[in-house]
């Protein structure tokens, strides 16, 4: 009941308001733990800094497990509920996309989900990057919290949300940041190798496409789990680019808008797949 009804929740009502959402709290605890990566221009203080700052967001997500468990029923199924939902999200993403789809994607909307420059993006460049991230979410944001959700209970889904979460906020190769976050970005690796890898196999699935297996054998310059938007290029034959880092299906299509709308269609196959199979795999 516990995997069905967080699905509901999120299809029906999608994301709570910041004020109450768990992921926004592990945001406060990362910029609060943050303040620490300007105590020292040590490399090896700001690793250990950083590796501190994960822990601690690891720590608190296992604090609001704890609690859901301890409460009394029903109020403990709700809680649950809850925080599964708060670990994946698909009918936020659908939404984002949609806003920037009706924009013509505009810079201002594609910002909202990407975190390079998008005003210094031309059209197919921007649909290239909003391809992509509908890629990495559906790895990031459905199948792998599920994944883990499914082999380690509700506690795996909200410890692989805190590393993501870490990843995302401070897991950049920048000066600021590379040795701050690096231990978070190894660690989101590590516990993305095999949802990333799984993927690959559900967008072959979906597309009826062999050809996206390559994705399980082809590097993006060190990026070891960029196989996902590698399956989708290929699955949609589509040339995608992150302009100076990476090419991707050189010999694919200048993604457009309605390439978008594609890769949308395919992101909500992909996650009706996934929730369907964690479903039959928690009953089973």
């Amino acid at each position: 009941m516990l995997i069905l009804l967080a699905i509901a929740m999120d299809l029906l009502v999608g994301e709570p308001p910041e004020a109450i959402h768990p992921v926004v709290w592990f945001g406060k605890v990362i910029a609060f733990m943050e303040k620490l990566n300007d105590l020292s221009n040590s490399l090896l203080l700001k690793l250990l800094f950083g590796a501190l700052t994960t822990l601690s967001v690891v720590v608190f997500s296992l604090f609001l497990y704890f609690i859901s468990s301890i409460l009394p029923q029903p109020i403990s199924l709700i809680a649950k509920v809850y925080l599964l939902k708060s670990s994946f999200s698909v009918r936020a993403m659908v939404e984002h996309v949609n806003d920037a789809l009706k924009s013509n994607v505009c810079p201002e909307k594609v910002q909202m989900l990407v975190s390079r420059n998008a005003w210094k993006l031309n059209y197919s460049e921007r649909c290239s990057a909003l391809i992509e991230t509908l890629a990495e979410n559906f790895v990031d944001s459905v199948f792998a919290p599920l994944f883990y959700f499914s082999i380690f209970g509700l506690a795996g889904a909200l410890i692989y949300r805190a590393v993501n979460t870490c990843d995302a906020m401070i897991g950049y190769k920048n000066e600021k940041y590379y040795w701050f976050g690096k231990f978070s970005a190894r660690l989101d690796d590590v516990l993305n190798l095999l949802p990333a890898r799984i993927s690959v196999i559900i967008f072959a699935t979906v597309s009826k496409n062999l050809r996206v297996l390559k994705a399980l054998t082809e590097n993006l310059h060190g990026k070891i789990n960029a196989c996902s938007m590698i399956a989708m290029a290929y699955a949609l034959s589509l040339k995608l680019e992150k302009p100076g880092y990476y090419v991707i299906n050189n010999e694919g299509k200048i993604p457009e808008k309605r390439d978008v709308e594609r890769a949308l269609k395919f992101f909500k196959i992909s996650s009706f797949i996934s929730f369907l199979l964690f479903s039959l795999f928690y009953y089973w």
